[in-house]
């Protein structure tokens, strides 16, 4: 007896568990049943609502770089959804049936497989050009590999592949394996690990002289922007625009002095000075587009400037003088300078002795204990041409003797060295007042127009080289 009362007891508390576990059950089986039919109530469907693929089908994927990729639907997506139409308008369901149609003239309007985003540009720091952004995934390294294991190990899809390869150049990979060296060396110096110096000097150290470089880049770039005419940020595009608009010996600025031209070449042209001169002769050669100094032109454009100097050397000669070409160029003044040539006749008795004049002048000018020799004497050094003496975005002072090759001076302080350095040699030679050279402001148009004048008459007297080259340049084309 006691042990059937114990029995049934254990069989009532078992019935018991198990009608709360079924009960618990079916509370669960509603709730998802619920849930369920809320997701499939856009698709009509009368199945409980257990096919989820139905609610997903365009989804809508978030990028890291916070851009927005939609999915087109699949061949087997689509063949489903035009079956349940084709039921719906058999049920005479036409609410159901506007629905499923625009859901299919919404994925049809995306394009399959691409995604409807903008490009965006950023500057290279070496070149100055204009490269797209290469998107990464901003995942950490949780094997705590090399860098140069991580880059290699990364998923990447082939555009980005192709994108990084043809973006990638040979300083960022030497920078991602000294990065990795780095990394490995920590402070080692033996024989299995031989490491330069220079890679395990101070952390701090090494931040300064990663801020200087990255100074020092910035620095070229707006120089070469501002020099060759590219385009980076759309400030630095404003700056360029506002510079050329404002540029006096521009052709196409609106403040270019067109009464004093000469003779205008394909890419250069020929003018005399707008202020009073040396001499009725003085005159310069520039060119049409924006160009800083010579170290910066082309090859085609310096070729050109050659010519008139070989034109205006033959002119003077036939008067029996000699002549000198200066040009000064200073990086401080970089945004608004424009190259200009002075071309400067001298007597033949004068002329002989500049070149002792200058000589005795450049070994004494700048500090006493300079960074760069005194002089370049472009006869013996650089085959002629100041491009393999001095790099670009270096300030120099250059005279020629004639078509003979002169000296180059390297300017180390732009504001101790005077633009009228040569004007103040040439003045004391010829015996010259010293407002030729202090007020260099300019004359009235009417003495412009006539100085340009009689100059046209002696350059047009059998010296003139434009028009020939002109009409060669167009036989050419015409071939």
């Amino acid at each position: 007896m006691k042990r059937s009362y114990l029995q049934n007891d254990k069989s009532n508390d078992f019935q018991n568990d198990y009608d709360v576990r079924r009960m618990n059950r079916n509370e669960i089986e509603k709730k998802f049943d619920n849930m369920f039919k809320k997701c499939d109530t856009s698709e009509g469907s009368s199945h409980g609502g257990r096919n989820l693929n139905n609610s997903f089908e365009s989804q809508k994927l978030d990028t890291l770089e916070g851009e927005s990729l939609v999915k087109k639907l699949t061949t087997d997506e689509k063949n489903k959804i035009n079956a349940k139409i084709l039921k719906a308008q058999l049920k005479g369901d036409n609410e159901t049936v506007e629905k499923l149609k625009k859901k299919l003239e919404e994925d049809n309007s995306v394009a399959e497989g691409v995604s409807q985003k903008k490009t965006l540009f950023k500057i290279n720091e070496e070149t100055g050009n204009l490269v797209p952004v290469i998107k990464r995934n901003k995942t950490t390294n949780i094997n705590n590999s090399s860098t140069v294991n991580s880059v290699f190990e990364k998923e990447q899809t082939v555009a980005e592949m192709v994108a990084e390869e043809k973006t990638t150049t040979a300083a960022d990979q030497i920078t991602m394996f000294s990065r990795s060296i780095k990394s490995k060396g920590k402070f080692r110096t033996d024989e299995d690990c031989v490491i330069d110096d220079n890679l395990i000097e101070h952390k701090k150290k090494r931040r300064h002289i990663e801020r200087d470089a990255k100074a020092e880049i910035q620095r070229n770039i707006k120089a070469r922007i501002s020099s060759l005419g590219m385009t980076g940020e759309a400030s630095d595009h404003k700056k360029l625009e506002k510079t050329l608009e404002n540029c006096k010996r521009c052709i196409d600025s609106k403040y270019f002095n067109k009464q004093c031209i000469v003779a205008i070449g394909i890419k250069t042209y020929l003018s005399v000075v707008p202020f009073e001169g040396l001499n009725q002769d003085h005159c310069f050669i520039s060119t049409s587009q924006h160009y800083t100094n010579t170290v910066t032109l082309d090859e085609d454009v310096y070729e050109e400037m050659r010519l008139w100097r070989k034109g205006l050397v033959a002119m003077w000669k036939e008067k029996g003088m000699d002549c000198v070409f200066i040009e000064t160029f200073k990086k401080s003044n970089n945004k608004y300078n424009h190259i200009m040539i002075e071309g400067i006749p001298l007597p033949e008795d004068i002329g002989s002795l500049v070149p002792i004049y200058f000589k005795k002048a450049l070994s004494e000018c700048g500090p006493e204990w300079g960074r760069n020799k005194k002089f370049f004497d472009l006869s013996k050094e650089g085959k002629g041409n100041i491009k393999n003496v001095i790099p670009k975005n270096f300030s120099y002072f250059i005279i020629d003797f004639g078509l003979q090759n002169g000296f180059v001076h390297v300017i180390e302080d732009d504001e101790t060295f005077p633009s009228s350095f040569a004007h103040e040699i040439l003045c004391g030679m010829l015996d010259l007042d010293s407002k030729y050279w202090r007020n260099m402001n300019s004359i009235s148009s009417e003495k412009q127009i006539k100085k340009c004048d009689a100059f046209k008459r002696q350059w047009f007297d059998g010296f003139d080289w434009t028009e020939r080259a002109k009409t060669s340049l167009r036989s050419e084309n015409n071939l």
